[in-house]
């Protein structure tokens, strides 16, 4: 009797703990989309594995990795990842709230994942000012949204027809650039309001990252377009602003904002590249905090 309480014990310990891992609830999602699926596949367990490594599938952080992801919230993108804390003081109790994908890069866990007050230790403790923590926590609110823009691009200039379909505009633009894409591989896309009254802009989402790049590769080939229609990636409303605040500076010949990575050329011809907001606020705090404060509202 014993040792079936001690059998019963550690499979409900092994069930626990593959329901925390969200083992349960991916496996769960798997085989409901099989048995929604219209027209069953002839090789269920194929069906299965290909679903393991795609979409229902969220990685959780490497051995390398400090943080600790909590249970997915219901839409299964928007987790707490623990503060990875300062090197050297105790560790630290509070949680992040961070966007993930449903696929993770390789090491994308091996970054950091500070919060404010962390934040603000770090800075300290390389002797650079310190900027307010307020600041410092949109930096890092600002990076993780960008990261959720990455499959995305933004289309300017492309005239607005009646009753328009938006996927067939997008096509016909990356035809323009000799890049051949179907409506099956845009995700969404429409058109976004307009300001002044202008054209408006195109918002595309595609499904796979490898199409966005090749058009980001070839978007060059519309400066011999008779029509001025441009691509750019879909930057956060932060990022935006702190291109335009640096484009305004006497020094500053060109700026070029590629997702997380910044590209700055001076009028010297020096060529400057940095990984994230944290690096350009290092070379140019003056801007980078005077903008972060006016979207606080500081």
């Amino acid at each position: 009797m014993s040792s079936y309480k001690a059998a019963e014990s550690k499979r409900e310990e092994f069930r626990k703990y593959l329901e925390k891992c969200g083992v349960l609830d991916n496996l769960t999602k798997i085989l409901v989309a099989l048995y929604e699926e219209p027209e069953k596949p002839n090789n269920a367990l194929d069906f299965i594995k290909q679903h393991m490594t795609a979409e229902f599938v969220i990685e959780m952080p490497s051995k390398k990795s400090t943080g600790l992801v909590s249970e997915a919230e219901e839409d299964g993108s928007t987790h707490l990842i623990q503060c990875t804390g300062v090197e050297g003081d105790p560790p630290c109790l509070s949680w992040v709230p961070t966007w993930l994908p449903r696929r993770l890069p390789k090491g994308y866990f091996d970054r950091p994942f500070l919060c404010g007050f962390c934040s603000a230790a770090v800075w300290a403790k390389t002797k650079t000012v310190q900027p307010e923590p307020q600041i410092f926590s949109l930096i890092g609110a600002d990076a993780n949204e960008q990261y959720g823009r990455r499959d995305n691009i933004r289309i300017f200039g492309v005239e607005e027809e009646e009753g328009e379909d938006v996927y067939d505009q997008v096509v016909k633009v990356a035809e323009q650039i000799g890049v051949t894409i179907q409506h099956n591989d845009i995700s969404v896309c429409h058109r976004l309001p307009s300001r002044a009254g202008g054209k408006k802009q195109i918002i595309a989402r595609f499904v796979r990252r490898e199409t966005k790049h090749l058009i980001m590769r070839s978007k060059h080939k519309l400066k011999n377009s008779s029509q001025r229609i441009y691509i750019n990636d879909d930057l956060t409303p932060l990022r935006s602003k702190i291109a335009k605040a640096l484009r305004d500076l006497a020094d500053i010949k060109f700026v070029n904002m590629q997702n997380e990575r910044i590209l700055v050329t001076t009028t010297n011809g020096d060529k400057l590249s940095f990984n994230n907001l944290y690096e350009l606020h290092k070379w140019n705090q003056r801007v980078v905090s005077m903008v972060c404060s006016s979207h606080l509202n500081l």
